[in-house]
């Protein structure tokens, strides 16, 4: 069952490589409970706990819980009578984080970024494309400085991102203003250089290439426009893709993608943490909880 888990998944649009992820988890989750089709509450609390008693205990029940959802939507689709427990079960998370969300910036601050105006009017466009690619994108600098005019595809309003050594190739999709923009952007270039088969997406006023350290000056000049916050590529990209997941709730799966990463433990570090009003929220809103059904899988890490 198992193994028709992992091509459904695939099928439904996820890489292999977190369908193989995915199956591996509850291979080994059912080990512990038993089938997991007729797997309960508390053997299933049971099971978690054992599974990650030492080690990778809130992101390994996280990406558990993750997977089991799916395994029950996949089965349920497949015409299976089951019950779905898992939605009256809820991972409790850390408040504390490794990532300086405190820091990160929010939707309005991230919407400022694109509106400066800039001394030298002949990079206006340029630098409008490269704040778009950060604060739409969530490029980093260097994958913005490794583009290539091949790379985009505007009738279909789409770019390529290139592999990185730390990072997944990816095609993202474009807005409307990105599209203008990068068109207007290419239709200033000379003739000579329109007529290279490949050459640098965003360049120098002398046609080379630009740099992640030019990327990053180019950012710099823009703190005057959100004082007080820390402004580089390396922040924006994290504020969107916090934004991402906990603004726009866009699923995990698909942000992974969207960011790059290879790993979806990756994504998960961006997942904002319960609150205690929201645990309140939970439980006033899950009754059933009294009845043992409804339970906050425990984090015993200190």
């Amino acid at each position: 069952m198992l193994h028709s888990f992992g091509s459904w998944l695939q099928a439904e649009g996820l890489s292999a490589q977190t369908a193989k992820m995915y199956t591996y988890l509850l291979s080994r989750l059912q080990e512990i409970t038993g089938p997991l089709e007729a797997i309960s509450t508390d053997a299933l609390c049971h099971g978690l706990s054992t599974l990650y008693a030492t080690k990778n205990r809130e992101q390994g029940k996280k990406l558990s819980m993750i997977a089991l959802r799916k395994y029950f939507r996949f089965l349920i689709l497949s015409g299976h009578e089951v019950e779905d427990i898992t939605s009256g079960i809820r991972v409790r998370r850390h408040r504390s984080r490794n990532l300086p969300v405190a820091t990160f910036l929010n939707g309005n601050e991230l919407h400022q970024l694109r509106s400066r105006n800039e001394r030298f009017p002949v990079l206006t466009t340029r630098n409008k494309i490269i704040m778009s690619l950060l604060v739409e994108n969530a490029l980093t600098s260097a994958e913005i400085a490794s583009l290539r005019t091949t790379d985009i595809d505007l009738p279909n309003a789409t770019i390529r991102v290139r592999p990185t050594l730390k990072l997944n190739g990816r095609k993202l999709i474009l807005s409307g203003v990105q599209v203008y923009l990068l068109g207007e952007y290419l239709s200033g270039r000379s003739a000579l250089s329109r007529k290279r088969i490949e050459e640098p997406l965003i360049q120098t006023k002398d046609g080379h290439a630009v740099t992640p350290g030019l990327v990053s000056y180019v950012v710099e000049q823009f703190k005057v426009t959100i004082p007080g916050k820390l402004i580089n590529p390396i922040r924006i990209r994290q504020s969107v893709i916090y934004h991402w997941l906990n603004t726009q709730r866009i699923p995990i799966e698909q942000v992974q993608i969207m960011a790059g990463h290879r790993d979806i433990s990756s994504t998960l570090c961006y997942q904002a943490p319960y609150t205690n009003d929201e645990l309140a929220a939970i439980n006033m809103h899950h009754p059933i909880n009294f009845l043992g059904r409804h339970k906050l899988i425990e984090n015993t890490t200190n």
